[in-house]
């Protein structure tokens, strides 16, 4: 075998061992960085709609994503209208009151009863 052959084939060997190196510190820079920062081109979104749920219609008070927009993470998608949930509110609070007002006026009524005993 000439000498030059025996070169040939170290640098051939070490030719490969630098391409197989570089090709598994790409694949996972790839890896780190789709995990990192996901993303697609092909994305979507299947939706059952429903006609019956009529009131979700108008529950959004903004809707500042338009369609295809590139969002970021914090960007406000939609806002929902808190007109529904300030009244449940306003309500809950009221039935609040009412119950501790009948509490009190069914201890004060009955407070005199259990000391005559």
């Amino acid at each position: 075998m000439p000498a030059h052959w025996t070169n040939t084939k170290v640098i051939g060997r070490l030719l490969g061992l630098v391409v197989i190196a570089g090709a598994i510190v790409t694949s996972l820079v790839a890896f780190y960085d789709t995990d990192r920062q996901p993303r697609t081109d092909d994305a979507s979104v299947r939706a059952t709609l429903s006609r019956s749920r009529r009131k979700w219609a108008d529950a959004w008070s903004k809707l500042p994503v338009k369609d295809n927009a590139f969002v970021k993470k914090g960007d406000l998608l939609f806002e929902i209208d808190p007109r529904d949930y300030q009244y449940a509110l306003k309500q809950a609070l009221s039935d609040q009151n009412n119950l501790e007002q009948t509490d009190y006026r069914y201890a004060k009524k009955n407070c005199g009863r259990e000391q005559r005993r």
